[in-house]
Parts: C-alpha cells; sequence; structure tokens
C-alpha cells in the first residue's frame, strides 16, 4: 500500500502537476491534460501514461462529489492516447469456420491432434487448459469438467458443462489414452501432455498462419454467441472471464452454470453443423 502511494505521488509530481498544479479544477480541460501528457506518450511511458489518467480521474471525480465542478470533463481523454492492440491472437469469423473444419478434418494431422483442437474449440478453453485436462476432473454424470484454480489464467476454479459433441470427443480419446492421467497424452513423451503449442503449429500447417490461433478459436465461440444475443455475462463466463467492472462484479457473483449448459450446447450444435464430415 505504502509503496503504491509512493508511485502514484511519484506521477503527479512528474507528469500531473507541473503543467496543471498552478491551475483552478474548473479551469482544468482536456486540451490541457492531453499537452501535458504527450511527453510521456512520446517517451513510451504506456504504463505510466494510464495511471496518470486514471489518478487524474480520481481527482476530477472526487471535485464532482464535492461539487466544485458539475461534471468531469476529461474522463475521454485516454481515448485520445488509445493505439490499435497487437493482434497476437488472429481469429476468423464464424462464417468461415466450415472451411476451417473441412481443413482439419482433411489435413495431414494425427487423430489426437485433430480432436485436441475440435476440444479446445467446443469447450471455449484456453490452449495450455486444453492440453493438460486430467481425465480425474471429468465428471461423467454431471457432463462436466472441473479446472482447478492453479491450472486456470484466473487462478479460480472453474466447472465446463461437457456438450454432447464434447463428451463424443471423450468417448474416442478414452480408447487412446484411458490409462493415462492426460486425456490428450503426449505422443512422444507419454508421462506428459502434449505440449500447448501443438494445436498452433497444426494451424498453421492447414494453411492459417497469420489468420489463426488456437487462442483464437476462443473468439470465434465469443464472437458467434453475441452475435445470437446470449446474455453477456453467460458468454463471459462460458469464457471464465473475470467481470472487470467493480460495482458489477459486486452484484453479480453467479457462474451461470445453468445458463452455460444450454449455451455451451448451442455453441457445439452450430460447430457440429460447420464440421460436415469431421
Amino acid at each position: 500500500q505504502a509503496e503504491t502511494l509512493r508511485k502514484n505521488k511519484l506521477i503527479l509530481d512528474r507528469h500531473i502537476l507541473p503543467a496543471l498544479g498552478h491551475l483552478a479544477i474548473t479551469d482544468i480541460s482536456p486540451r490541457i491534460v492531453i499537452n501535458a501528457l504527450e511527453p510521456a506518450k512520446e517517451r513510451g511511458l504506456g504504463d505510466t501514461l494510464k495511471r496518470a489518467i486514471r489518478l487524474l480521474n480520481e481527482v476530477l471525480n472526487f471535485a464532482v462529489n464535492a461539487d466544485l465542478i458539475e461534471f468531469n470533463k476529461c474522463l475521454k481523454v485516454s481515448e485520445h492516447f488509445s493505439t490499435p492492440k497487437a493482434v497476437n491472437n488472429p481469429t476468423i469469423p464464424p462464417k468461415e469456420l466450415p472451411a476451417f473444419l473441412e481443413a482439419l478434418r482433411d489435413g495431414n494431422l494425427s487423430l489426437q491432434t485433430k480432436l485436441l483442437i475440435k476440444w479446445q474449440l467446443l469447450t471455449i478453453t484456453r490452449p495450455k487448459e486444453a492440453s493438460e485436462a486430467l481425465w480425474s476432473k471429468i465428471d461423467w454424470e454431471a457432463k462436466s469438467w472441473t479446472k482447478k484454480k492453479k491450472k486456470m489464467k484466473m487462478k479460480r476454479s472453474h466447472v465446463i458443462p461437457l456438450s454432447n459433441q464434447s463428451l463424443r470427443i471423450l468417448e474416442k480419446m478414452r480408447k487412446i489414452t484411458g490409462n493415462s492421467p492426460f486425456i490428450f497424452q503426449s505422443e512422444i513423451k507419454p508421462k506428459q501432455p502434449m505440449n500447448s503449442q501443438t494445436a498452433n503449429r497444426a494451424i498453421k500447417l492447414l494453411g492459417y498462419e497469420g489468420r489463426l490461433t488456437a487462442h483464437g478459436l476462443r473468439s470465434i465461440a465469443s464472437t458467434y454467441l453475441n452475435e445470437q444475443l446470449v446474455n453477456y455475462d453467460v458468454v463471459e463466463a462460458c469464457l471464465a472471464h473475470v467481470i472487470k467492472d467493480q460495482t458489477r462484479k459486486a452484484y453479480n457473483r453467479s457462474d451461470y452454470l445453468d445458463q452455460r449448459v444450454e449455451v455451451m450446447q448451442q455453441w457445439a450444435d452450430y460447430v457440429e453443423k460447420c464440421s460436415i464430415g469431421i
């Protein structure tokens, strides 16, 4: 806490107060703030810039609540400094999924690799989570897969309802790796799971380099479900995303498990519709 306060004060002293400290709070405008922060942008201090804007807005919002100003004119200053994010995980739109699944079906890949990619697609999971899935975490009766928090990016447990299509993949894999702890056992190192980059390499071999990554498979599901007007919070729960808005987070503690059972099946039915002959 003390270290955070020290850093915040340092940012205010270096990037905010020199240009704004002498002004009445009613005189602070977006243009003045932008001019003050341009040097930080030019120096590539992205994180510092974001924190400076956040701290300034906290001060101005406090002034609004104290009736010192009517409203915060600088709420959208951050948009001036926004830059396009690097496309680290390119993806394809849902309408192109049939062509990808056809390429997957006909591609020169092992059956296990093909099933891994479809498993990740159907369960809407991250590459590492999918490739390291354990048989012990599958509840056949409940038709679910529980991922423990230490395996999750957000460090919290997550229960994934398994669609009929996902269960069929497990039935196929049980004949191949049923005696291993790992559903997708390494084909080279039997005591280890498949490498999390296996799906990425396979997708490149299918001709999708620069167009789609294993992680980008999640975006296909997200786009499709949002286009179908599925409740946004339910979609985010399917993706195992944490609610970032603190107010919404405080009032929304549901994991939407019942709704996700239906949504995951809806998504799987679409994937099956796209994967004729696979």
